[in-house]
C-alpha cells in the first residue's frame, strides 16, 4: 500500500469538488448515480486513484522530474471542462515504445470498468487502483484491454466489467518499474509499416 498524506487527501477533495462544479450538469446518464453525494464519492475515488498513482509513479521512477530524464510521463489534467477520448497516462522511456493506460480506481473489492466508456475511450491497458479510504492506495499489475474484454459483463447502474482485486497481482513501485522495463519494446525492434 502507498500511504497518502493529509495534503494528498485535501488535493483529492479539491479535484472532486472541481469536477462536480464543472461536470455535474453535463454528466452523462450512465455516469450519474442519482445523488450529489454518490457522484461526489465516485469523483473522490477517481481523483484518489489518479493522485495516488502519481505519487506511486514517482516512487517507481524517481528520475521523472529531473531534466533530460530517461523516463517521462504525460497525464490528462485532473479537471476538464468536457470528456475526452484519450487514456489518462502515457509513460515514455526514451528509445522505447510508449505505455498508454487508463487508471481505474475503486473503493470496493472489485476493479470495475464501465463498458460504454471502455468501448468509447479504449486504452491498450488499464491500471487497477484500490483506494483504501483515509489511508492510501494499492496499485495492481496493468491489465491488457483484451483481458478486460473477457471479464464478466455485469449490470449495475449501467453495464460494466469487473474482476476481484484478489485475483489481480498487487505491485510495489519497484515491481511496477520492473514490469514497465520488461514490457516496453526498444524502438529499433518495433516493426515499421510502409505506406505506398
Amino acid at each position: 500500500m502507498v500511504p497518502l498524506e493529509d495534503s494528498a487527501w485535501q488535493t483529492v477533495e479539491r479535484i472532486a469538488h472541481e469536477r462536480m462544479r464543472k461536470n455535474d450538469k453535463t454528466r452523462r446518464a450512465e455516469c450519474d448515480l442519482g445523488t450529489i453525494q454518490k457522484n461526489f464519492s465516485v469523483d473522490c475515488s477517481g481523483a484518489a486513484g489518479e493522485v495516488g498513482f502519481n505519487i506511486f509513479l514517482r516512487a517507481a521512477l524517481p528520475e521523472l522530474d529531473k531534466p533530460n530524464a530517461e523516463w517521462f510521463i504525460r497525464q490528462v489534467p485532473a479537471v476538464l471542462s468536457r470528456p475526452i477520448k484519450e487514456p489518462d497516462v502515457q509513460i515514455i522511456r526514451r528509445g522505447y515504445s510508449k505505455f498508454v493506460a487508463d487508471v481505474k480506481s475503486s473503493t470496493s473489492l472489485y476493479c470495475t470498468i464501465n463498458e460504454k466508456q471502455r468501448r468509447e475511450r479504449p486504452a491498450p491497458f488499464y491500471i487497477p487502483v484500490r483506494v483504501i479510504s483515509g489511508r492510501g492506495i494499492e496499485v495492481f499489475e496493468p491489465i491488457p484491454s483484451v483481458v478486460v474484454a473477457s471479464w464478466e459483463l455485469r449490470q449495475g447502474h449501467s453495464p460494466y466489467r469487473s474482476e476481484a482485486f484478489s485475483r489481480i497481482k498487487s505491485l510495489t513501485p519497484i515491481e511496477f518499474r520492473a514490469w514497465l522495463e520488461k514490457n516496453l519494446t526498444p524502438v529499433d525492434r518495433i516493426p515499421r509499416i510502409s505506406v505506398n
